[in-house]
C-alpha cells in the first residue's frame, strides 16, 4: 500500500496506533499470494472499493465539515451591493443633438456584521459540532478496524483452503495409485480382493475429503470477494 493511500484513509483524523501497528506488521506477509495479490495489494483494494468503510468515511468527514461550520458563527458577515447603468437624454429641435447624461453611475455598498454575544450558541454549537467530530472518527477507526481483520481473515482463509484442496488433491492421487497396485496385485495372484476393496474405501473417503475441502474454498473465496471486491 502506498504511503499516498495510507494517509488518505482516515480522511481528517489519524489513524490509530492500533491499526497503524498492523499495518506496518502484515508488510512481513507481503510475499503471500491468493488470487495472484499480495495481502497488502488486497487490503489497498479493499480500503478503495469496499462500499461501508467508504460510508463510514464520508461521515467521519461529514462531521468535520460541523466544526467549520460551527465555527463560522463567530466570524462576520459581509455583504455587498452593487447598481450601474446608462442613462440618455435626446433633444429635438431646430438642431437636433443627442448626448449622454451621467453615462455610467454606479453605487456600491458594503454591510459587514460582527457578532458579538450569541447567548452562548455559538461556543456550545461548537462544542457539540466537535464532539459529533470525535464520535464520528471513533466510529470509523473501530469500522477501520474490524474490517482490516475481516480483510486479512478471509485472505488467509482463502489460502488455507487453497492449500487444503491441493494436500487433498495430492492424496486422492496417491490412494489412486494405491488402488491400481492391489488391482495389479489381485491379476497376477499377490493379493485379496478385500485389499482392493480398503483401497476402494479409501479412495472413495479421499474423494469425499477433496468435495468439502473444494466446496470450503468456494465459501471462503465469496467471503474474500465480498470484503475485497474482487
Amino acid at each position: 500500500m502506498s504511503g499516498k493511500r495510507r494517509a488518505s484513509l482516515m480522511g481528517a483524523g489519524p489513524r490509530s496506533w492500533t491499526l497503524g501497528v498492523a499495518l506496518a506488521a502484515l508488510m512481513h506477509l507481503a510475499p503471500c499470494q491468493a488470487h495472484a495479490e499480495t495481502l497488502i495489494d488486497a487490503i489497498d483494494l479493499a480500503y478503495t472499493t469496499n462500499p461501508a468503510l467508504r460510508a463510514e468515511r464520508d461521515r467521519a468527514r461529514a462531521a468535520d465539515e460541523g466544526i467549520a461550520q460551527a465555527r463560522g458563527g463567530v466570524l462576520p458577515t459581509v455583504t455587498v451591493q452593487g447598481s450601474g447603468g446608462i442613462s440618455q437624454n435626446e433633444r429635438f429641435g431646430r438642431a437636433t443633438s443627442a448626448g449622454i447624461t451621467n453615462p455610467d453611475p454606479e453605487s456600491v455598498s458594503i454591510q459587514a456584521v460582527q457578532p458579538i454575544f450569541r447567548g452562548g450558541r455559538t461556543f456550545y454549537g461548537f462544542q457539540q459540532a466537535t464532539a459529533a467530530a470525535r464520535a464520528a472518527h471513533a466510529v470509523y477507526r473501530s469500522a477501520e478496524q474490524q474490517f482490516l481483520l475481516s480483510v486479512v481473515s478471509t485472505y488467509m482463509d482463502v489460502r488455507r483452503d487453497e492449500e487444503s484442496v491441493r494436500i487433498r488433491e495430492n492424496n486422492v492421487s496417491v490412494l489412486r495409485r494405491q488402488l491400481e497396485a492391489a488391482q495389479a496385485r489381485f491379476d497376477v495372484g499377490e493379493g485379496t480382493k478385500t485389499d482392493i476393496a480398503q483401497a476402494e474405501a479409501r479412495l472413495s473417503g479421499g474423494d469425499a475429503g477433496l468435495s468439502l475441502a473444494r466446496a470450503q474454498l468456494d465459501v471462503s473465496r465469496s467471503a474474500y470477494e465480498r470484503f475485497v471486491g474482487q
